[in-house]
């Protein structure tokens, strides 16, 4: 479903509003007000939103814990682990020291309430990285009912095959939601959008500012 709209200055801009849309940008005041038109027709149609925006939306993480339900932190973690190796590395580290068994095949309940007090453990020592993802993937969680999921990741040239993997993940993770990444890195998203872990289904949009 092909979306028109009106963004002041460059006029009608398409959006092809697919399951995955990139949008690039050099000049944040531009790229922060394409996304505000985009929000705004998604209030206007009705359709709930949730956004995550890296620069901003970081606590420190042993605070956001307490936010956070049982099984939120334990579905998380059990992502976190499917996705870097450094963290199942982690779990399985802190799991062993409190001498309790770990098998990331197990079912993800039966596994991880009991042993919650790790995971919190393992996400305030292992960095901001780990904490930032984890606070994008709970949330999607507390949000089931959002149909777009808008997040800004401003500078991904280092990180472009970071990128691609979390694009990937969160698709799986949440199919019911379509994915909305912004970035200020406009060659490299442009070039990636060509690779195997996009989403080709919809158009790139690029602004050229």
């Amino acid at each position: 479903m092909s979306v028109i709209l009106n963004v002041y200055p460059m006029g009608e801009l398409k959006w092809d509003n697919g399951s995955f849309t990139g949008i690039a940008g050099r000049n944040t005041d531009v790229l922060k007000h394409v996304l505000t038109v985009m929000m705004q027709w998604c209030e206007d149609k009705k359709y709930d939103y949730i956004t995550y925006n890296i620069d901003e939306d970081f606590y420190y993480i042993d605070e956001y814990l307490k936010t956070c339900t049982v099984d939120e932190i334990a579905f998380a973690c059990i992502i976190l682990c499917t996705f870097s190796y450094d963290f199942d590395q982690d779990v399985t580290l802190w799991m062993d020291k409190c001498k309790k068994p770990y098998n990331t095949k197990l079912n993800i309940l039966d596994e991880f309430i009991d042993n919650v007090d790790i995971l919190k453990r393992v996400l305030i020592l292992s960095g901001s990285g780990y904490a930032r993802l984890f606070i994008m993937i709970v949330t999607g969680l507390k949000n089931p009912n959002a149909t777009y999921y808008f997040l800004h990741l401003p500078e991904t040239s280092l990180h472009v095959l970071l990128v691609e993997k979390l694009i990937s993940l969160l698709l799986r993770v949440f199919p019911q939601m379509k994915i909305v990444f912004s970035s200020n890195d406009a060659e490299n998203i442009c070039v990636r959008t060509d690779g195997p872990s996009w989403d080709t289904s919809t158009k790139l949009i690029n602004l050229p500012y």
